[in-house]
């Protein structure tokens, strides 16, 4: 019998050290780093959950050696899920145990939107199943319930943790501006990744080509890399949306580097 603690013994010691080792890093982002951190830290609990205990045995095994192989799977969507025989338990742990992920994913990703933590969270999902379908290949029987029901619940807590995050950006966004916040690192690195939720909602309207072109040309005017940064506000810099992926890089960017340049001169 293979134990989650087992595995827990095996994977915190590596965590740990893959965080050390980009800590100690020259030029890595720390903030950054001590949230994938954190995020390891909830994935090695999921995994403990999900996929462990594992019976090795061979006394398990001749147990089931008469059942099917197949008769713990289901592969039809929303079979058995609001009937009778519903899990409820198994149905909220299904969903509790994805929001930290559609939660901590904007934390740990270099460019998160919503699709992509939600694509990247139903991979995850998938990848697990996959693996309890495949350990029970390998020991001679389906120790798991693999269900397609757990994709479409796991999914659904990733949704959960998205709409969460961008609750808190509210909030964090109310309190940064209206009632002040300190200048460290981690604060600053949290502001910046509410401000890439922000700008990733800014798009233009298909019906306003024409104000979305000209609003355009205005951002990139400002937000080109070799041009010097615009002179900051009572806040530390002027409010600026931008409409793609670089602009949107280089606008942190240049937050980023006159906020430590900020720092360093106090």
């Amino acid at each position: 019998m293979v134990s989650g603690n087992a595995f827990a013994v095996i994977a915190y010691p590596i965590l740990a050290l893959v965080v050390l080792i980009h800590l100690l890093r020259s030029g890595s982002h720390r903030a950054r780093v001590l949230c994938a951190g954190i995020f390891g830290v909830y994935a090695i609990e999921a995994l403990k959950e999900i996929l462990f205990p594992i019976p090795v045995d061979g006394v398990i095994a001749q147990d089931f050696a008469a059942v099917d192989f197949w008769a713990f799977a289901n592969f039809v969507p929303l079979k058995d899920l609001f009937g009778e025989v519903a899990n409820r338990g198994q149905i909220i742990r299904n969903v509790l145990v994805a929001i930290p992920f559609g939660f901590g994913a904007w934390f740990v990703f270099r460019r998160p939107t919503a699709t992509r933590v939600t694509i990247a969270g139903f991979a995850a999902s998938l990848l697990v199943e996959t693996a309890q379908l495949g350990i029970g290949g390998l020991i001679g029987f389906m120790y798991r319930v693999v269900d397609v029901n757990d994709l479409i619940l796991n999914t659904l807590g990733f949704l959960i943790g998205i709409a969460m995050f961008a609750v808190f950006g509210v909030f964090f966004t109310v309190y940064d501006r209206w009632i002040g916040s300190p200048d460290g690192r981690y604060w600053s690195y949290i502001r910046d990744t509410v401000e890439v939720y922000s700008l990733a909602r800014a798009r233009p309207r298909r019906n306003s080509r024409k104000q979305a072109t000209t609003r355009g040309q205005q951002v990139s005017s400002k937000m080109q890399p070799n041009v010097a940064p615009a002179t900051p506000d009572s806040r530390g810099y002027r409010t600026a949306v931008a409409h793609t992926s670089q602009q949107r890089h280089a606008f942190l960017t240049m937050r980023r580097r006159h906020r430590t340049d900020s720092i360093t001169t106090r």
